[in-house]
């Protein structure tokens, strides 16, 4: 048996004073470990004045069963309080939730979304004591601190357009993918320190496609986001940072959708990852610079299908996105190399090259939907963009991929990868140094002699003054497998790597 949903709580009152418990929260499923949880309800209060001494008031969702059951999603939860009579009144001590639970058992990176919670106007909010959920009313659009510490919570914000932190912002959390803070508007955080511990950070301007609950008020041709952190970030704890591109960042290079700006040192340790995300539309990309870059083996950046969109729609008609992008659903993308063709090779359609294999700051390209009849299907991301600029070092044991999404359902083609573009002093990699940009796998039918294109590699290029690596760095723009005519298994062009150096750094002394 299924776990139930949770109930729905209304109450019209002219006080109401919460020192206990409401409650409409789901429930694990029963006496089945397959089984999936049971969402959170809804509790609607009507009031003039709310007041509460540790009171909770929550819609959860409920835990999912141990082996293959599903996450859920939370509830909602609004109190409409008379604005005017409340300020006469302390803030209630009143803790609100509307949390969601993870799928469990094989895949526990699944969890449903939070919940909704509103409120009149932003009394409530406070950034020292904040609640899961995400905020549907009134909130700051401004907030100035000392130090920030969010801890062991899942906030989305919409209206947040300006974070300043005097000194440290601390994100922490004993779970990245249920502990999170989120920006899904255009912002711009400024701090001294940045510590992300065992939780997640996600700026910028999530494209609806992108986003769990295809909830997000902002248009795609808002303006990037900006981090700008004076001293030093830091990725610990299987930590993550999702930074979503703009159209635009003003005063910034035209490719530039995002600016993470690091006057210290950017570490990222092992499992954590930085998830750079282009603009799906018009391939803008985050641009990451730093004094010096460290990346420990088991981490690092993670682009793979995070760049020019995929198409949807019946019938060929679904547009895809990027200049090497396919125009029919059984042909591969190109970026650094050409995109192969499908099984209908009467029909041209494959991705041609792009971009410039010196300085790749493109993503890679989508391909149209695959389709069956009247039926469609969604069309790969291709490979994102990784632009990494350090003053002075890279030290890179760890990862960097832009790989391209492989063809879907009904003989689907692969998107091509993307681009990395890596600039610094001092380079070091090492035997377990990963930089790829593969093109992604065109999809072979099971119901006939149907395959999909592959899409081309992507590209790759590092440019430094010195070159410290030990060993050989592995480095990988293959083109992707797909299926010609009769499922003749074909390969994809190969993309481009460039490793190069940079001139050293002189000093000019005149002796008059």
């Amino acid at each position: 048996m299924g776990g139930s949903g949770g109930g729905a709580v209304r109450i019209d009152a002219v006080s109401v004073a919460v020192n206990g418990s409401i409650s409409a929260n789901g429930i694990p499923p029963v006496g089945w470990s397959h089984a999936t949880a049971g969402s959170g309800g809804s509790v609607y209060i009507t009031c003039t004045t709310l007041h509460g001494t540790n009171g909770t008031i929550t819609a959860d969702a409920g835990t999912a069963g141990t082996t293959l059951g599903g996450g859920a999603g939370g509830g909602r939860i609004a109190v409409a309080y008379e604005p005017v009579a409340q300020t006469f009144l302390p803030v209630p001590s009143i803790a609100f939730s509307v949390a969601s639970s993870k799928s469990g058992g094989r895949d526990t990176t699944l969890p449903g979304d939070i919940g909704t919670l509103w409120f009149p106007d932003a009394r409530l909010f406070s950034p020292t004591n904040l609640f899961t959920g995400q905020w549907m009313a009134s909130e700051p659009t401004e907030l100035a601190l000392s130090d920030w510490t969010v801890s062991n919570v899942w906030i989305r914000f919409s209206s947040v357009t300006n974070v300043t932190i005097e000194h440290a912002l601390t994100i922490e959390g004993t779970d990245s993918e249920m502990h999170k803070l989120e920006f899904v508007g255009p912002v711009t955080i400024q701090c001294d320190q940045a510590d992300i511990r065992g939780a997640t950070l996600s700026v910028g301007n999530v494209p609806s496609d992108r986003t769990p609950s295809g909830r997000n008020p902002h248009p795609k041709d808002a303006e990037g986001s900006a981090l700008l952190c004076a001293g030093d970030l830091n990725l610990t704890n299987a930590a993550q940072l999702y930074v979503y591109a703009g159209r635009f960042r003003t005063d910034q290079p035209d490719a530039c959708g995002a600016q993470i700006d690091v006057t210290g040192n950017l570490k990222i340790a092992t499992n954590c990852w930085i998830f750079p995300v282009s603009h799906p539309t018009n391939g803008a990309a985050p641009i990451f610079n730093m004094r010096n870059l460290t990346v420990a083996a088991g981490g690092g950046f993670n682009a793979d299908a995070l760049g020019y969109s995929g198409g949807t729609g019946a019938m060929y008609a679904a547009v895809a996105y990027g200049p090497g992008k396919a125009t029919r659903g059984n042909h591969g993308a190109g970026y650094g190399g050409a995109g192969a063709l499908g099984h209908r090779t009467d029909i041209p359609g494959n991705g041609v090259a792009y971009g410039s294999a010196d300085a790749p700051t493109a993503p890679g390209s989508g391909t149209s939907a695959a389709q069956s009849g009247t039926l469609a299907f969604f069309g790969p991301y291709g490979g994102g963009s990784v632009q990494i600029h350090a003053e002075r070092a890279v030290t890179l044991n760890g990862i960097i991929s832009a790989n391209g999404g492989s063809g879907l359902d009904n003989y689907g083609g692969g998107a091509s990868g993307g681009g990395i573009y890596l600039t610094c002093k001092t380079f070091a990699g090492s035997s377990s140094t990963r930089l790829r940009a593969n093109g992604g796998n065109g999809h072979r039918s099971t119901t006939g002699l149907y395959g999909g294109g592959a899409g081309g590699g992507g590209r790759i290029a590092v440019w430094r003054v010195r070159d410290l690596s030990p060993s050989a760095v592995s480095n990988s723009v293959s083109g992707g497998i797909g299926w010609g005519p009769d499922l003749t298994a074909t390969q994809a062009e190969a993309g481009s790597i460039v490793y190069d150096w940079l001139p050293e750094d002189t000093t000019l002394i005149l002796l008059r």
